[in-house]
Formats: structure tokens, C-alpha cells, sequence
């Protein structure tokens, strides 16, 4: 018999008590596993199956037929009963047998599929063979008379979904009886059960576990909605083995009041109040001859408490660790900080293949078939995916959320409504807190938290499109009730609380905010009613930019001056769409023209820059200045040239020349295109597009052919 074409049965196998044994009997040991992997790989393959790769001292295996799979793993226990086949050296091996669907990618494969399995061998005893439902209900009706199977029940595997139905394969050649399964209840811990699977972070989940085998207190960084808490319970379910006194969960969201995060902690671990004693003084005396692991969850609202109570414990007690979760570090000596990030976006292009390995696109597709059973990635709808998980910016739960819409709307009306959506992005579970219902309410969680100048600067950074420097910040944000010198502490703030994110580039640091962020600060800029000041300075500024640029770009710093603009193009195109759209003074559009002319061909975008400059020749602001207008023309007629576009280049060129000679010399009246014709005009027109981008109420995106 064969399973569906899409499910294949999934065999993984490790040897009991092996670290033991090598250290002990090398060289037995190392003859004993040769003979172990031979016969494995033997009867793996003579039933069709194929080994995937080994995991130390086991293998990894994928069967297409169930049957073929447990008749497979019944012949190698029943050779390893004899001790003749390891060369005289007992070996016992669990096995675990788990079916479903699996992403192949590389010769091998990944998904929620592969981690249960190895979770339901990982619960078993050398000698047993465990069997999860999906398995049982495959082959149940085809068994051969010798066998039979167990029930044992629903366990609790530690990747904290929900209980596995597993089940025993029974022969007269295998042991019968064995300890308890190692389940999560056989464990001490208060980790709570999650509905639905752990998908993705394979690489965080290793450099994580790998941190806090290094430090005493590993605080996982991030803004809200990331995962962080969910990443936490899984390293605390997989780390379960080598605390004995177990893996304690202290949820802080709830708490209020400062004074009360050690009796919470306290109330988790069982640690009773004693008359007279500080509890934190009555928890540390508890934990001194204590091996567990305390994940403190959501710090960000009592920063200095959750602080005093990692410093005493650790101060206090050897063989404690702690994992926390919050927006900005704790500052703790010791401290060991790992950001999490948004889950990877594949491109919008991407095949299905490429899609079905994506950790964004696998976490939608699955909470959208927990909605809706036969939602499947199709060829048909693998380019609506990839646009929805691309607008959604990986955020894990921008997705849930997307994902439970999924009953209601197809997937292209859910990207037509995302243009809003705060407002599309609601109806989390009910039995969530209220700053995890909405993408909103999350996202004002932290905000609420900022003080009054940290609120301020994050609504003013609305403004920049992708990425800034310092002194972007400083110039477009360092205005009254602020000074530019207020700009780097404030943030360096916004940094810490995980609401600005930082990276170097070239020995400089870049900050830039997730789009989903960047809609909520320019709605209180809006409120504030300085969105349309902030446009301004934003042209000004980065006018300034491609005007420095520009001079680099005639010299032996030209490549300096390309790479400083392809560094802030984003900005440079949105200050030249809000200048046309209508946002600022339209002859700012112009400005960057010209200082764009000569890197718009250099790297290959004259037809944006032509594009750009026909936008700004319609305008009427433009029109009316005509050096402006002319200035406009030549880029024009340039950039045509240069893409052998003689019939447009000749007749930009003429209209300019005949402007231009009806201008005189503009620099005899003051009237260059830097001075900007008449201050009072120039005055005029910013006002005239102040009002018009107000009016507006959003701020325009950046236009040009190469967003």
C-alpha cells in the first residue's frame, strides 16, 4: 500500500544511552555502530525507503509506503536482538514513525512533519517502536498476524502542540514493556500546551540554545508580534532534558505592578511567602540547590523590576538560567541579547517551489488551511501569496491575522484591503490579550510605553522611506520641541525598544522601520497635523543630498557619490513623487532632477529620471517658473539622448534653448533654479503643496519605475 502522493511516512531512529558507551568502550562502540548503520541502511532501502541523512548515532528516513516503513524498522530491531549482528555489543535503539507532508528542498526535507517526528522517537525507549496516529491509521488493516499495536495514549510532545496519540508496535521478538513514555508531563515544567504548530526558525532556535549554554540570561529582542514568546516556549521545551528541576514559564503581560514580578515568579516555582522575608529573598534561598530554566515573558513594561529580579537570582544562585523576552535589554551583567526578526520574505516572482520553502509562506498557508481545510499554495494563487507575505513583512503575526481572514476573503481581495491594514488585520482569538487581537493594538502596546520626545521622533520618522542615517534623522526630525543633538539618544531608544531597526552598511549605520511600523507612526504625525512640514524638510534635505552626491559623481569620488545615492534612492524617489504628488514645492522635483541627471544614466535608470521629469513638466508650479521649466527640459533631453531617443532629446533641447534665451542670464537677476525664482513665489508654492499633501492625509509613495 502507498500513502497520498502528497503524505510519505517519515522514520527517525537514535541509539539509547550512546554517549555513555563511546566513552566507555570506544572501540567496541565504533564496530558495534558500523554494523548498526549497515543493517539500518539495508533494510531501510530493500523496502524502498531512503535515508535521508544520520543524526549522530541514528538516521533519518522517508518512506513512501507505511507498511514497507514498519516492516522495515521491525527487521532491524528484531536483528539488533541479537547481539551476534553488533559484534557482542548491546545496542537499543527507539524508533519513531510519523506520516504527513513534508517541503523537500536540497535532497532533503523540512516542515512541522519532520520536527513531530523526531519528537514522538524522542519520547520512546531503547528497543520501542512508536507509531503517531497518522501512522496507525495508515496500516492498521494490513498488519500481518505477528504484529499488533499498543495504544499508549495522548502524550505531550515538547514541540507543545497538541497531544500525540501513539502507539506501540508489538511482536514476540521485541520487548513488551518499557517506562513511562518521556513526555512533557513526565517532565517538570508549566510550559503551556499551543494549538497550533512551531513553524520555521530552525537557525534561531540553534544560535539561541547555543547562546545559553554560554550565559546565565538570554533576552530574546523585539518588537511585538515577532515571536519572541513563542520561540522561548521552544527552546525551553527542547532544552527540558538538561534542567531536572525543569523549564518554569512566568508570564508578566498581565502584571501592572512593578513590586509584584517576584511574587509571580514565586507563585510559578511554588515558593511560598515566608513572615518578615523579602520573597525575593525566600525564591533565591529556594533556588540555591536547584539545575532550571526561567522564561520571564514580556519585560517591557517593568524594565527595572524584571532587571532587580535577573540580577539578585543569578547573583544568588549558580545553576539558574533565564531566558526574557522584551523590547529592550534588561542591562544586566552578563546579559547575552538576541534579536528576532521577521521570518524571511521570499521575492513576489518566485515559483511554488521556491515558495513552499519559505518559513513566511509556510506559516500563512498553514493557519489558512486551519481556517479554511482546502486552501493549498497552487500555482494559481502562488503569486497572491507571495504579495501578501511581502506586504506583511514576515511579522508572524500580521500573518495569523492575515490568515484568519482567509474563511471570508480571497487571498487577492485580503491585498487590495491590506492598503489599510490596521483595519483588515483583526480578530485574533478570543482567548488572546487584548494588544494581540489587532496589529494596531499590538503595535500601540509599545508605543504607549515611549515617553513624550521618544513618541515624538517615532511619528516624525514616518517620513523616511526604507532607510536613514543619523544626520537624515537629525536634519528632517531635530526641529522644535526637539534639537538635532536630541535626535541620537532618542534613537538609539528606539532601537532598544525594537522599534527602529539598526544595521551596518559600508562602516555606517542605517536605521529604517518596518512598513507595518511606519503606517502607524505617520497616522500620529498626521494627528500631530505636521506631516506635511515633516515632507518638507524631507525634500530639503535629501535635495541636499543629490546635490553633494552630484559633485562626487565628476571627480575620482564618483564611485563614493553612486554609492551614496543608491543608498538613499528610496528617500531621493519619494521626495521627488511627494514633490509631484503634490506634497511639497514641485520645483524641488526638478532640483533633484538635475542633480540626478548624470547617475540616472551611470546606472542605468535614465527612463525613471524621464519619467520623473515629464511628471514634473505637467505641473503647473513648474511650468510658471520658467527656469525651472528649462532646467527641466535639458535633463529631459539628456537623459532622452542618451537612450537614442534623438526625436524627443531634439525637441526638449529646442524648447529649452528658447526659454532659456528668453530668460537672458538668470544669474544677473538672481533667478537660478537653486535660488528657486522669487523667495515669496518659492514661499507660495511650498504652502500651495503643504496644503495639498495635508489634504491628502496619507504620504505619497515614491514613484519612479525602479521602487
Amino acid at each position: 500500500m502507498e500513502a497520498s502522493p502528497d503524505v510519505n511516512v517519515f522514520l527517525f531512529t537514535d541509539i539509547e544511552g550512546s554517549t555513555s558507551a563511546w566513552e566507555k568502550e570506544h572501540d567496541r562502540m565504533a564496530q558495534a555502530v558500523a554494523l548498526h548503520d549497515a543493517i539500518l541502511r539495508s533494510e531501510i532501502e530493500s523496502r524502498g525507503g531512503r535515508v535521508i541523512k544520520t543524526t549522530g548515532d541514528g538516521v533519518y528516513a522517508m518512506f513512501a509506503d507505511p507498511l514497507e516503513a514498519v516492516q522495515a524498522v521491525l527487521a532491524f530491531q528484531l536483528a539488533l536482538a541479537d547481539p551476534v549482528n553488533t559484534g557482542g555489543m548491546p545496542i537499543r535503539v527507539r524508533c519513531g514513525l510519523h506520516a504527513g507532508v513534508a517541503v523537500e528542498r536540497d535532497g532533503d526535507y523540512f516542515g512541522t512533519t519532520i520536527n513531530r517526528t523526531a519528537r514522538i522517537m524522542g519520547v520512546g525507549h531503547g528497543g520501542q517502536v512508536l507509531l503517531s496516529a497518522s501512522v496507525v491509521d495508515l496500516v492498521r488493516d494490513s498488519l500481518p498476524p505477528e504484529l499488533s499495536l499498543r495504544e499508549l495514549g495522548a502524550v505531550r510532545l515538547k514541540d507543545l502542540a497538541a497531544p500525540e496519540q501513539v502507539s506501540q508496535l508489538v511482536h514476540p521478538g521485541l520487548a513488551h514493556e518499557f517506562p513511562p513514555l518521556r513526555s512533557l508531563e513526565a517532565l517538570p515544567n508549566n510550559l503551556p500546551q499551543q494549538l497550533t504548530s512551531f513553524v520555521g526558525r530552525e537557525r534561531e532556535l540553534a544560535e539561541a540554545k547555543a547562546l545559553l549554554g554560554k550565559t546565565r540570561l538570554l533576552t530574546l529582542l523585539g518588537m511585538g508580534g515577532l515571536g519572541k514568546t513563542r520561540l522561548s516556549l521552544q527552546i525551553g521545551a527542547d532544552l527540558l532534558d538538561e534542567f531536572p528541576d525543569g523549564v518554569w514559564f512566568v508570564d508578566l503581560a498581565p502584571i501592572t505592578d512593578a513590586s509584584l514580578v517576584p511574587n509571580e515568579a514565586a507563585q510559578v516555582l511554588g515558593v511560598r511567602e515566608e513572615p518578615g522575608k523579602p520573597i525575593l529573598q525566600t525564591l533565591t534561598a529556594h533556588l540555591k540547590s536547584r539545575k532550571l530554566l526561567v522564561i520571564v515573558d514580556n519585560c517591557e513594561h517593568l524594565m527595572d523590576a524584571c532587571a532587580n529580579f535577573a540580577n539578585t537570582v543569578l547573583r544568588a544562585v549558580r545553576e539558574v538560567r533565564i531566558i526574557a523576552t522584551s523590547r529592550e535589554a534588561l542591562r544586566v551583567p552578563g546579559e547575552q541579547t538576541y534579536p528576532v526578526f521577521p521570518l524571511p520574505v521570499p521575492e513576489r516572482d518566485a515559483s511554488v517551489e521556491s515558495l513552499s520553502r519559505s518559513d513566511a509562506v509556510q506559516l500563512f498557508v498553514e493557519r489558512a488551511q486551519a481556517q479554511k481545510p482546502s486552501f493549498a499554495l497552487t500555482e494559481k494563487d502562488a503569486p497572491a501569496i507571495a504579495e501578501l507575505v511581502a506586504r506583511l513583512e514576515g511579522i508572524p503575526l500580521a500573518l495569523e491575522l492575515a490568515a484568519a481572514r482567509i474563511r471570508a476573503l480571497s487571498l487577492q481581495d485580503i491585498n487590495k484591503r491590506l492598503q489599510n491594514r490596521f483595519a483588515l488585520l483583526t480578530g485574533g482569538g478570543r482567548v488572546l490579550m487584548e494588544r494581540q487581537q489587532t496589529l494596531r493594538a499590538l503595535v500601540a502596546w509599545s508605543y504607549d510605553l515611549l515617553t513624550e520626545n521618544e513618541q515624538l521622533l517615532f511619528d516624525r520618522l514616518a517620513v523616511f522611506a526604507g532607510g536613514f542615517d543619523l544626520a537624515a534623522a537629525e536634519a528632517v526630525c531635530g526641529v522644535e520641541p526637539l534639537m538635532p543633538e536630541d535626535v541620537l539618544d532618542l534613537v538609539a531608544s528606539l532601537v532598544d525598544k525594537s522599534l527602529v531597526m539598526v544595521q551596518e552598511a559600508d562602516d555606517e549605520m542605517r536605521y529604517r522601520m518596518l512598513e507595518t511600523i511606519r503606517e502607524y507612526a505617520n497616522e500620529g504625525l498626521v494627528r500631530r497635523e505636521e506631516q506635511a512640514a515633516g515632507i518638507v524638510r524631507h525634500c530639503d534635505h535629501f535635495l541636499g543630498v543629490a546635490k553633494a552626491a552630484r559633485d562626487q559623481l565628476k571627480g575620482p569620488e564618483q564611485a563614493q557619490g553612486m554609492r551614496r545615492l543608491e543608498r538613499d534612492l528610496d528617500n531621493l524617489r519619494a521626495a521627488i513623487g511627494r514633490a509631484t504628488g503634490g506634497g511639497a514645492d514641485p520645483v524641488i522635483a526638478v532640483k533633484i532632477e538635475v542633480a540626478l541627471m548624470r547617475f540616472w544614466i551611470l546606472r542605468g535608470y535614465a527612463t525613471e529620471g524621464r519619467n520623473n521629469v515629464r511628471a514634473a513638466l505637467d505641473l503647473p508650479e513648474v511650468q510658471a517658473v520658467p527656469v525651472a521649466n528649462a532646467h527641466a527640459l535639458y535633463v529631459g533631453g539628456t537623459l532622452a539622448a542618451s537612450q537614442s531617443d534623438y526625436a524627443e532629446a531634439r525637441r526638449m533641447l529646442a524648447a529649452c534653448l528658447e526659454l532659456r534665451r528668453g530668460l537672458g542670464n538668470p544669474r544677473d537677476r538672481g533667478d537660478t533654479l537653486d535660488a528657486g525664482g522669487d523667495p515669496a513665489e518659492r514661499g507660495r508654492r511650498h504652502r500651495g503643496a503643504a496644503e495639498r499633501g495635508r489634504g491628502a492625509g496619507h504620504l505619497p509613495r515614491a514613484q519612479g519605475s525602479h521602487r
